[in-house]
């Protein structure tokens, strides 16, 4: 073999390696332009701070008033969030709106893969008013809290 057919081989071979990829997988979901900030247990955590984890989409279910309702949601795992912050344990953690609404959910529930704090549900942005909430599967409305200013984590 020639210098030239070998070097077109292994390109040829690269480039085809890279197609493969490329098509095999499904492509990560990618975290919107959002800007925001969360207080957790008084210490702030800004969108930036979270832009480097893992970005998540997941359908989970809601029940509210009319029966359930099944929701795609992008965003943060909540559990993440909580092991930057370095919340690796607790009992309760309390979720507060940048409006007085609040929730509370027990640590396990918390750290689940799907318990999300969301930037987009069905695909739409939040606006800057909701953005970010908390998504808890397979719970009320009540837990679901829009514009999630702080979080506290309790023992």
């Amino acid at each position: 073999m020639t210098l030239r057919f070998k070097r077109t081989l292994i390109i040829s071979l690269a480039v085809l390696s890279l197609l493969l990829n490329a098509c095999s997988g499904q492509a990560a979901a990618q975290a919107p332009d959002a800007d925001f900030s969360i207080q957790i247990n008084q210490v702030s955590f800004t969108s930036s701070d979270l832009s480097h984890l893992e970005y998540h989409e997941e359908t989970l279910t809601r029940f509210g008033r009319d029966g359930e309702e099944q929701v795609t949601c992008s965003g943060y795992r909540l559990a993440d969030i909580l092991s930057l912050a370095d919340l690796n344990a607790g009992s309760q953690v309390t979720f507060m709106a940048a409006d007085g609404f609040s929730a509370e959910v027990s640590y396990e529930q918390a750290v689940l893969e799907t318990t999300l704090i969301v930037l987009e549900e069905n695909g739409e942005v939040l606006d800057d008013d909701n953005l970010p909430m908390l998504a808890v599967d397979g719970e009320g409305g009540n837990v679901w809290v829009r514009g999630v200013a702080e979080i506290i984590v309790t023992e």
